[in-house]
């Protein structure tokens, strides 16, 4: 399972009607229809889960637990004058900031061969909508409940970040190190 972690000032995300949506055409022509507006969210983290054909419920723990306690957030709200402004002591959990998770299937593209991408190494889509909901379930029932959003599983979707920094930090369940 892979997780791409982005600071953000803000963040939403919105879904085109796929049925209606002209592929042709940008997404900003006038003839498209207007997006359905799905979460927003403050200052916090934008989150892109790809879910592989091998992960599990332990990968989902993994990630849940790095995404939420890794420190990409400065302290200033700390007296010590050493210590304000600091780099990297705060995470999304000591500071109580929001998340926006989004299903991102194309985090698991393999490009080694040829000008195409492949995907093989992602999950189905009915198995991977269960574990993204099932991890979905698990930061909300763990952490903050009402801080936790989400986009639309399986739809083409719009995402507006205001970057922090810009911080991106990528997550691997796979590659967790000793």
């Amino acid at each position: 399972m892979r997780a791409l972690i982005q600071r953000v000032h803000s963040g939403s995300v919105s879904v085109r009607h796929s049925e209606l949506h002209n592929h042709a055409l940008p997404p900003s022509h006038p003839s498209q229809p207007e997006p359905q507006s799905i979460k927003t969210i403050g200052k916090g983290a934008v989150v892109f889960l790809g879910i592989s054909s091998e992960d599990t419920l332990a990968d989902c723990d993994y990630v849940l637990r790095k995404t939420m306690s890794v420190r990409l957030w400065p302290d200033n709200n700390n007296d010590d004058a050493e210590r304000k402004n600091k780099q990297w002591t705060k995470s999304l959990l000591d500071l109580n900031l929001d998340v926006l998770f989004v299903s991102q299937f194309t985090l698991l593209a393999e490009c080694t061969k040829g000008k195409k991408p492949s995907f093989s190494r992602a999950m189905t889509p009915k198995e991977a909508k269960e574990m993204y909901d099932e991890f979905l379930k698990k930061a909300r029932e763990e952490y903050k409940e009402n801080g936790i959003k989400e986009g639309q599983f399986g739809a083409m979707m719009d995402v507006h970040i205001e970057n922090d920094g810009p911080v991106t930090v990528l997550i691997d369940s796979q590659n967790k190190g000793g």
